[in-house]
């Protein structure tokens, strides 16, 4: 049995719904993706970023670190048993 014109354009226009319907999820995924990047820092550099973040007031960015300020500010990663 052939299908009527009503079943087959109904049967497009899912089709292209569907489509569209997936285009758009692609397209939130990606700016998810885009706005919480998973990036996991660990090691020296997250010891860095935790200090410099203490240690400015107003938020990194802020304050300008030199190395000899860097020892003073990470013991701990400097040192002759730092990381450093």
């Amino acid at each position: 049995m052939n299908p009527t014109k009503a079943e087959t354009g109904e049967e497009n226009w899912r089709d292209q719904v569907t489509e569209r319907s997936n285009e758009h999820d692609a397209t939130l995924r990606e700016r998810d993706q885009a706005l919480n990047p998973a990036t996991t820092i660990d090691g020296v550099t997250a010891q860095l970023a935790q200090t410099l973040t203490q240690h400015c007031p107003d938020g990194p960015g802020h304050e300008i670190y030199f190395l000899d300020d860097m020892e003073m500010t990470c013991p701990r990663l400097f040192g002759p048993f730092g990381m450093i």
